[in-house]
């Protein structure tokens, strides 16, 4: 039964996609939901990038739900451009 919510921080993205049991074992630890707390960045680099990428891959193949908080305009912004808003959940409100 999946209960829990896994809030991943900013600074954590790159080391979550590195190590790829890590990743593993955030989203299979019986976790509902996993929110990304971007609220410490104001821009948001290709490499995190391809970790959100990775990060909402692998939630959706574990049927996990997947959302970014507390996103800093210009983030958004990026967000916008390069179309990740499309299919990532972003919440602008704080991270809870």
């Amino acid at each position: 039964m999946k209960t829990a919510r896994e809030q991943i921080f900013a600074s954590d993205l790159l080391d979550l996609e590195r190590d790829e049991s890590t990743l593993d074992a955030v989203i299979d630890r019986h976790t509902e939901r996993v929110v990304v707390d971007l609220a410490t960045i104001s821009t948001l680099d290709v490499g995190r990038m391809r970790s959100l990428v990775s990060l909402l891959r692998r939630s959706r193949e574990h049927g996990v739900d997947f959302a970014v908080r507390s996103a800093h305009p210009d983030v958004r912004r990026q967000l916008a451009l390069t179309g990740l808003d499309r299919i990532l959940d972003v919440d602008e409100g704080s991270a809870a």
